[in-house]
């Protein structure tokens, strides 16, 4: 392994050209070259993991989204969680990873997705949303993802946890096996 490549056996992936936002979508419309798609922790632990089920389709996702010339997106959040269960023993469900590769893979992945952050407006976003679907505990964190994406109008999320937001109605949810058969329309 070379310094930046993540500890995966997946095949090297080339850095794309620089991320723009790419023009809303409503649901039911294909993707079209230039849009957004979040991307949820789950997938970048996959792509991490060589030992879980979806590692290979996970991993290909990186590759697949520059063919394809969508934008693959992360939140200061998504980072986070992935560093939590990265570092984590594997004892107790989590990579098993040192610190230094965690950030060694974290680099890789933050080289390939766009990094939003939302003004005060996410959080209202936020609030209304665990109101109006009446969301409590730990899937408040969930529900900060929508948020942002909810902020910078993306309306697809990359995850193999579609349960965990399965009260969000007008939210495309894909897993990373269907990712690289979505049909693209052309700009």
């Amino acid at each position: 392994m070379t310094r930046g490549e993540p500890m995966t056996r997946g095949e090297p992936m080339t850095r794309g050209e620089p991320m723009t936002r790419g023009e809303p979508m409503t649901r039911g419309e294909p993707m079209t070259r230039g849009d957004l798609v979040m991307v949820d922790t789950n997938i970048m632990l996959s792509a991490s993991n060589s030992n879980r089920a979806d590692h290979v389709a996970s991993h290909r996702v990186f590759s697949s989204a520059l063919e394809m010339g969508v934008h693959l997106a992360t939140c200061g959040q998504i980072l986070r969680e992935y560093l939590v269960v990265a570092t984590r023993p594997m004892e107790v469900n989590g990579l098993g990873l040192s610190l230094k590769d965690a950030l060694i893979n974290l680099e890789w992945f933050r080289k390939r997705m766009v990094y939003l952050e939302g003004p005060e407006s996410v959080h209202h976003t936020l609030v209304r949303l665990i109101d109006s679907h009446k969301i409590t505990g730990k899937r408040i964190h969930d529900i900060n993802i929508v948020a942002i994406m909810n902020q910078f109008s993306i309306h697809t999320l990359l995850t193999n946890n579609a349960g965990d937001f399965d009260l969000i109605p007008d939210l495309e949810i894909i897993g990373p096996q269907e990712f690289s058969t979505v049909r693209i329309s052309p700009c």
